[in-house]
């Protein structure tokens, strides 16, 4: 295990910090479990533990193997395993803000500042007006669906071009970037518009018909498991942190990304998983986190 401290990289040391945090607060919330929250259980806290501290050695087993044996898949998978444990973190970070806040968020001021800008609110306002065709809801699901190939494809591509000192480095500048937005929803949870206007609520996603990613998001957006990680939105900032690292490394990739990147914009309100503001707010977070971490 040494020895693969030693071929440890920025992300690795990433990965290790937070998944230590992550695990620890698991467990110091344990007992705050038996309030009964949605979603949330004492086993499943604790198994959510358990995999994010066993899998630090876990890891540096993975690492020593590769730093060994230089495969192309034990090189890939030691490289990019950070990934798999974005939806690991995203659920944590869901349940942790729960229960740090005992059920609480902060949705009222947010709703009440985009109500204040706009004088209405636009969420509900596209939801009353805009029909919900099953094209239209295609279009739309799958928009929200595009943000996990803005998340992976650029970097895998550079990666088998040869290119692996980029892909490494935007590796990095997305897993830090997740970490600075989980825990600033740690402090922050925003449940967001699906959750707290009670007509939104009520219906969840029974209006919405289709044939392949309507199903599948629908399938992904249950209660228990959205609540709590919307202001800034994610999806917009991180988005927005890749396509600038496709600018900066490959060209191409952004103009090919940017009307997926537009389209998950425009679905967030369309799938009212997001305020307007939550969209801005993503922005501006979004290039300040790019500007501060290119330069590490």
């Amino acid at each position: 295990m040494i020895q693969a401290a030693e071929n440890l990289d920025r992300t690795d040391r990433l990965f290790m910090l937070l998944n230590t945090l992550f695990g620890v607060l698991a467990l110091i919330t344990l007992p705050r479990t038996r309030a009964g929250y949605p979603g949330i259980s004492f086993a499943g806290q604790l198994l959510a533990a358990v995999l994010l501290l066993v899998s630090i050695p876990a890891i540096l087993l993975l690492i020593r193997l590769a730093s060994r044996r230089r495969t192309g898949f034990l090189d890939w998978l030691s490289t990019f395993y950070p990934q798999t444990f974005y939806i690991v973190y995203f659920t944590q970070v869901i349940a942790l803000g729960r229960l740090l806040h005992r059920g609480r968020s902060f949705d009222a001021p947010i709703a009440a500042l985009e109500e204040l800008l706009f004088g209405f609110k636009p969420v509900m306002a596209v939801f009353h007006s805009v029909p919900k065709l099953p094209l239209l809801n295609e279009l739309m699901f799958f928009g929200y669906f595009s943000f996990y190939f803005l998340l992976f494809l650029p970097w895998w591509l550079l990666w088998f071009e040869g290119r692996k000192n980029e892909a490494r480095n935007s590796l990095f500048v997305i897993t830090a970037s997740f970490g600075i937005f989980y825990l600033w929803y740690l402090l922050f949870p925003v449940a967001g518009p699906k959750h707290f206007y009670p007509e939104l609520a009520a219906v969840w996603y029974e209006p919405f018909e289709g044939w392949l990613f309507v199903p599948i998001m629908k399938a992904l957006f249950t209660p228990a498991t959205t609540s709590g990680a919307a202001f800034p939105s994610s999806h917009v900032a991180v988005g927005l942190i890749s396509l600038l690292l496709c600018f900066r490394y490959k060209r191409p990739y952004f103009w090919s990304l940017l009307p997926l990147y537009l389209l998950l914009c425009a679905s967030t309100i369309y799938l009212y998983t997001h305020y307007v503001v939550d969209i801005f707010a993503g922005w501006l977070a979004g290039g300040g986190a790019y500007l501060a971490l290119r330069q590490f």
